[in-house]
């Protein structure tokens, strides 16, 4: 986890976190606190959990959008839950933008690809650019591959939209239009005779949906 505000604010992986029926956290100083509070967000894989403890050093969130590919980054993590403290790696960034699908069906969206070494234990620790700024959070591994690791990007808009909603409201609020689209393509516009060369076409609008109320 990422310790992101004095206060005792961490930020991890909800996979991490699902399952637990209790949470201890264990600080590089020695201490050890029970997590209070759990919050935790399935569609992006994201948690937040509180301890309560101040005045702790936080980390310094950077913005993934600034990322090159090519760029130098590090991973930390308790990788096989090793004992004597975290692993580092280091790699590069490979890609960015990438989209997988956990185990359990959710498909995680603008991922950050690295082939640091992420391995078993390291959800939830933090990708770091050169300048020592988290700018993800290591989520996944492609086990039929190499050196293929995937973190979810720490943009301002997780920042804004999922993370500090887990704290001051527990949940993440997200708009519904109630509408199945799909993207236009030649076929589509030679089939329906369409005049627009690209945007989403609207295949289903959900009755009684805002779409619908909107005349979609």
């Amino acid at each position: 986890g990422v310790i992101f505000d004095s206060n005792g604010y961490i930020v991890t992986n909800n996979h991490v976190m699902e399952d637990a029926k209790s949470i201890k956290v264990a600080l590089a100083d020695g201490k050890n606190f029970n997590a209070v509070k759990v919050n935790k967000d399935q569609q992006t894989d994201l948690a937040v959990i509180k301890i309560n403890a101040n005045g702790l050093t936080k980390a310094k969130l950077g913005r993934s959008e600034n990322l090159q590919v090519g760029e130098r980054v590090v991973a930390i993590g308790n990788a096989l839950a090793l004992e004597g403290g975290p692993t580092v790696t280091a790699g590069i960034v490979s890609y960015l933008g990438r989209s997988i699908q956990e185990p359990n069906g959710t498909v995680l969206y603008d991922l950050i690809q690295t082939d640091a070494a992420i391995n078993p234990g390291n959800s939830g620790g933090p990708l770091l650019n050169m300048a020592g700024e988290v700018v993800g959070i290591n989520t996944a591994i492609a086990a039929e591959a190499q050196n293929i690791g995937f973190a979810i990007s720490i943009s301002q808009d997780v920042l804004e939209n999922v993370i500090l909603p887990l704290v001051n409201t527990g949940h993440v609020i997200r708009p519904w239009l109630g509408v199945t689209f799909t993207e236009l393509t030649t076929a589509t516009i030679s089939r329906y005779g369409l005049s627009a060369t690209e945007g989403a076409l609207i295949v289903y609008v959900e009755p009684d949906s805002p779409a619908d109320k909107a005349g979609l």
